[in-house]
């Protein structure tokens, strides 16, 4: 995805006086061209968390570490978002959910949504 300061740049290239449709088809082509985090690689991120190698996260665990980050972590995800993204997924008898489904999750987005490939 986007980092801030790939946002920054895109927005420092726009012209004052704004994009016509043309120039904003050229802008939107650049940046769908920036490639995106996959599961493997969310999944290896996370599992650089969990300091037990099991490939387990405590969501509480993950909420804090987020929220210590403020806003340029995630998106500025807040307890709630995090809480979303969780949501249903299952769980180990210690509350604890694994790497690999936080990644899935987080790629595919929510149970029930649609999204164009």
């Amino acid at each position: 995805g986007l980092l801030p300061e790939d946002v920054e740049d895109i927005m420092r290239d726009l012209p004052d006086e704004g994009l016509d449709f043309n120039d904003f088809c050229k802008l939107f082509e650049r940046v769908a061209q920036t490639p995106q985090a996959n599961e493997a690689k969310i999944c290896q991120a996370l599992n650089a968390l969990d300091i037990t190698g099991q490939g387990m996260i405590d969501p509480k665990f993950l909420k804090d570490i987020i929220r210590g980050q403020g806003e340029g972590m995630m998106g500025g995800m807040t307890p709630f978002d995090i809480d979303t993204v969780l949501k249903g997924l299952p769980r180990d008898r210690l509350g604890k959910i694994t790497a690999r489904a936080i990644a899935r999750r987080l790629v595919r987005g929510p149970d029930g949504v649609q999204y164009l490939s």
